[in-house]
Parts: structure tokens; C-alpha cells; sequence
């Protein structure tokens, strides 16, 4: 990974942790290692900043849900992310559309609906409230069972698109469709939000928004150097450009 060997230039070590449940549990791991610095990527939320703010240790934050001008962050333009989505299915010709959202809670999936829904409304279109749903957790499980939970009101509905903001939910929908015989794109149309390189293995291949996230690891490296060394960095907020991949899973209804 180009982060990683941009650590390595900069003659830093790297210890990663991963912490599902969202606790302090990661953050102590680090600091317990009397770590130089941090990065925090995505599932961190406030109180874990206010936690590591007493440790007076540098941080960056990657994708993050918090409102702290202190503190310095790198993050999706989600909104515009979710805007493509939106020109892309519209010129299609989609209009009845399902929306799978991440999580109510998460800001991040909160913003991505909001551009997607915003933009369909400026071209002349809606998203009926009724066609919109929440999961509880971002997993390829979890937008398998959802789709099994909403099938009967999928058959009698018919849309002809479904946009999930995350790609593993959509991929979880995909496979349940596939399994009752709907065809994509053909039938329905499925766009995820991510870019990783699972939505290209999958089969049809996803059509996703995607961000060069290559390019915010070794920038979160590079910032966060700079913080470590007392450079004259100010808080700040970076927003990085995201790109609608087209692939298999999308097509004229």
C-alpha cells in the first residue's frame, strides 16, 4: 500500500488495530504503544476524539462523524458522490428507485442520500419516503437479509434501480436477487458507494462511486508527519473528488 511505504520513507512503524463494536478499545491499543500519532479511519466517532485529546497526541481522521474544528480531517465529498448516482440512474431513465442506507446514525451514509436525494429532485423526480430503507450495519449479510425482508414489497412495486450507499449492502442485495431470478441489469439496476476492488470481482460487476483512497492514505501519512514534527499546520478539512465507475450492474430499464 502506498501509505505504508510513505510510513516507511518518513522511517515510521505502523501498527494497525481494527475495533467493530466503535469503543475506546483501538484508540487504547495505540496509545498504550506511546504511538507518535494516529490515524482514525471512518468508524471512529466523537467521543473516541475527545478520549484521545486528553493523550495530547497528534491525529488525523479519515472519513470520520466528527464536528470538531480542531482536528484534522480528510472525507469523501459524499454529497457529490451521491449526486453522480442520482445523473447517472436518471439518464438511464430510472425512476422508481429503492434506496438502501447504511445507517440512519451515520453521517457519512446520511450525506450520500442527501445528494442523491437532492439531485433527483432537482431533475423533475422522487423518492417516495416508503422506498427508502435502513439497515443496521454496513455487511454483505446485512443487504442480503434486507432485500429478503422488503422482497414482497420489491415484486409489487417494481422499481427498476436500487441505489445502496455502501457497496457490501448492495452486493448482499444483488446475491438475493440473483438467487430469485431477477436479472441485473436487466430487471433492476443496483448502484453501491465505495469503489473497492470487490465490487469489480463481483458478478455483474458493480457500478459505484469511488474515491482515490490510495491517495488519502498516503496523504493521512503525510499530514500527519507534519503534526508530529510541529509544522505549521492548521486544523483544516479535506475533501476528496469522488468518481462514478460504470460497470455491468447498471443499464436502460
Amino acid at each position: 500500500m502506498r501509505s505504508y511505504k510513505k510510513a516507511k520513507d518518513l522511517r515510521y512503524s505502523v501498527f494497525v488495530t481494527t475495533d467493530g463494536e466503535e469503543s475506546l478499545n483501538a484508540a487504547d491499543f495505540m496509545l498504550e504503544k506511546r504511538v507518535d500519532g494516529l490515524i482514525l479511519i471512518s468508524s471512529f466517532r466523537q467521543k473516541v476524539i475527545d478520549y484521545i485529546d486528553q493523550f495530547h497526541v497528534p491525529c488525523v481522521v479519515i472519513n470520520g462523524m466528527i464536528e470538531k474544528n480542531n482536528v484534522f480531517q480528510m472525507v469523501i465529498h459524499d454529497a457529490k458522490g451521491g449526486r453522480y448516482v442520482a445523473d447517472h440512474l436518471y439518464q438511464l431513465g430510472h425512476r422508481k428507485i429503492f434506496v438502501i442506507i447504511g445507517s440512519a446514525e451515520d453521517k457519512t451514509h446520511r450525506m450520500r442520500f442527501q445528494g442523491f436525494s437532492d439531485r433527483i429532485h432537482e431533475l423533475g423526480g422522487h423518492i417516495e419516503p416508503e422506498n427508502v430503507w435502513y439497515s443496521h450495519s454496513t455487511s454483505f449479510d446485512e443487504g442480503y437479509q434486507l432485500l429478503a425482508k422488503i422482497w414482497d414489497q420489491l415484486v409489487r412495486k417494481k422499481p427498476t434501480a436500487i441505489f445502496a450507499t455502501d457497496e457490501l449492502l448492495a452486493m448482499g442485495a444483488m446475491k438475493f436477487l440473483l438467487e430469485k431470478g431477477v436479472q441485473i441489469p436487466k430487471d433492476i439496476a443496483v448502484v453501491g458507494f465505495d469503489g473497492t476492488d470487490r465490487s469489480k470481482m463481483f458478478h455483474p460487476s458493480l457500478t459505484t462511486v469511488q474515491v482515490d483512497k490510495a491517495k488519502m492514505g498516503e496523504d493521512a501519512v503525510y499530514h500527519l508527519d507534519q503534526l508530529i514534527n510541529k509544522k505549521d499546520v492548521k486544523p483544516t478539512k479535506i475533501e476528496y473528488e469522488p468518481t462514478l465507475v460504470v460497470r455491468e450492474s447498471t443499464n436502460r430499464p
